[in-house]
């Protein structure tokens, strides 16, 4: 007599405990649920404003014949591309800064962050 009281009463401690949980889900699901919304439509629209279609740069891209390189699977792999030619650069900059004048050290740390930018730019903007 004395088990079955006592699991009973786990039982009900158990099916509380559940039930508290689920309560505390319920009231914040719609949260995580906004929340995610948010940043997909964030996304979205920081995406349409790097090469919006019918801009100044893309209609000039479309002029000089280079709009193929921003369909979805060219953007990203130019995207990757640049970044690497970026890394490389800064990598073998930052490796051999003794060999090298310092005002070669300043244009070339320049070109290969703007290289790492371009890339990031590119690979981002490409799953749109």
């Amino acid at each position: 007599l004395g088990m079955i009281l006592f699991f009973s009463y786990l039982m009900n401690l158990l099916i509380a405990i559940f039930s508290n949980t689920y309560e505390k889900a319920d009231k914040i699901k719609w949260l995580h649920f906004n929340q995610a919304r948010a940043k997909d439509l964030r996304e979205n629209i920081l995406g349409l404003h790097k090469f919006r279609s019918g801009g100044h740069f893309m209609n000039l891209m479309e002029q000089l014949g280079l709009d193929c390189l921003f369909e979805k699977k060219t953007a990203f792999w130019l995207g990757v591309a640049i970044f690497a030619s970026g890394f490389g650069t800064q990598f073998c900059v930052h490796t051999m800064h003794i060999f090298v004048r310092e005002s070669v050290f300043k244009v070339t740390t320049g070109v290969s962050i703007s290289l790492l930018t371009l890339g990031a730019i590119f690979m981002e903007a490409s799953v749109y």
